[in-house]
């Protein structure tokens, strides 16, 4: 099963900008939840969404883990 969905008939380019990409919102999430103030929830109020401090957790965890989609896209 593991083989099935690590294998891929993708250029390996394909697949390194794949990755990188992943690890681009990976970090950028874990940025968001290391500095909410300048980059969660201080970004919210200012562009004037309401409730800051409870949509920028949503948003943020939902940022946060949308890495692991990446490695679904690698079975298409």
């Amino acid at each position: 099963m593991t083989r099935r969905l690590l294998s891929t008939k993708a250029p390996v380019s394909t697949v390194l900008v794949r990755l990188l990409v992943g690890s681009v919102f990976l970090f950028e999430g874990i940025q968001k939840f290391l500095y909410p103030v300048e980059l969660a929830a201080g970004r919210f109020t200012k562009i004037g969404i309401p409730a800051p401090e409870i949509t920028s957790h949503f948003v943020d965890g939902i940022l946060a883990n949308r890495h692991l989609f990446i490695p679904l896209s690698l079975i298409s």
